[in-house]
């Protein structure tokens, strides 16, 4: 994890793990859906971002035709 990407406290900047998690969420819900964008969305942080590498990994709990609702878990790696 790069120094420019982290806040004043030495944790991933809250922007850039919301911004993975809408992308994973957006990959997630393409995959029931096809092209799609994302139309709203909720960070809940347990705990602050450390580590070298954030992993997201998203997975669709329900679909239908145009919508689809997805949840997103960012873990730490430490290397």
């Amino acid at each position: 994890m790069r120094d420019e990407l982290k806040q004043q406290h030495g944790f991933v900047h809250g922007g850039v793990v919301s911004y993975l998690a809408d992308n994973a969420l957006t990959y997630a819900g393409g995959s029931v859906l096809g092209d799609s964008v994302t139309s709203e969305y909720k960070i809940n942080c347990l705990r602050p971002a450390l580590g070298e590498k954030l992993v997201a990994k998203a997975t669709v709990l329900s679909s239908g035709k145009t919508q689809a609702v997805c949840q997103c878990h960012c873990n730490w790696r430490r290397r």
